[in-house]
């Protein structure tokens, strides 16, 4: 069963990393940069997954070592925009994995490395020992553009919540020699929503959300931000050089 925590992350999400974790090292880090993912181990259509490049990175007060797997799913359209990825397995696993959720438009992949602004404080889930993965939602241009493709726009809306994930875990049956005895989502605002979106369409592949401040669905987003972007580029409405000076509100 899926629980999902809307405020704060569940206690299994806080657990301490194993006594006895599995590991991954600079000889089995570097075999990953030969992995080719077949379209046939993603759930939705592809035309499977490459990796770019693979950094075995030394650990740092805020990030234990790890490997840092970057990589691109190759959509079945030409026309589309791939979905860039990473994945962050550190030496010492816990045996569980991570997603971040993106934000906004997204087009950026997520720190993997790092954490939610609500938990700055804590230890990231890296530092717990989970393997964390994370998009870019397939499309990396500033605006709503990409959505006129219609492959690109159904990664926005979900789509590549399920591509990245099934090839993440891909990855990390490689690099550990099985899969994550379980799995969770993260986000906030846009990525809560995409916590909720992924675990409401694949419930089986997760075992749990945390689900910060969701924002509404992905088309409403995108309508929302068209509309504002139309009515700021109409002339005088957006803030000019006399507010700058004076600080006068506009009319």
């Amino acid at each position: 069963m899926i629980s999902i925590a809307l405020l704060a992350a569940s206690s299994s999400l806080a657990s301490p990393v194993s006594a006895r974790p599995d590991t991954v090292d600079s000889a089995s880090c570097s075999a990953l940069a030969e992995v080719r993912i077949p379209a046939g181990d993603i759930g939705l259509p592809t035309r499977g997954a490459v990796v770019d490049s693979v950094a075995l990175i030394a650990g740092t007060p805020r990030a234990p070592d790890h490997c840092l797997v970057a990589g691109r799913i190759l959509p079945v359209d030409s026309a589309a925009p791939n979905i860039e990825f990473k994945v962050a397995l550190p030496a010492a696993w816990n045996g569980k994995a991570l997603m971040f959720g993106g934000g906004g438009y997204n087009g950026i992949v997520p720190d993997v490395a790092g954490n939610l602004p609500i938990g700055q404080r804590a230890k990231t889930p890296l530092e717990r020992g989970y393997a964390t993965f994370g998009s870019d939602s397939g499309h990396q241009t500033p605006g709503a553009g990409f959505a006129l493709n219609e492959e690109a726009y159904r990664n926005y809306v979900g789509d590549a919540l399920k591509k990245t994930r099934d090839t993440a875990m891909f990855l990390i049956r490689t690099a550990y020699g099985k899969g994550p005895s379980r799995a969770y989502f993260m986000g906030g605002s846009r990525g809560g929503g995409e916590a909720l979106a992924a675990t409401a369409r694949w419930p089986d592949d997760w075992d749990g959300a945390v689900s910060l401040y969701p924002a509404r669905s992905g088309t409403v987003t995108i309508l929302g931000m068209l509309a504002a972007n139309q009515a700021l580029a109409a002339p005088g409405a957006f803030l000019g050089a006399h507010f700058a000076k004076t600080g006068q509100a506009l009319h």
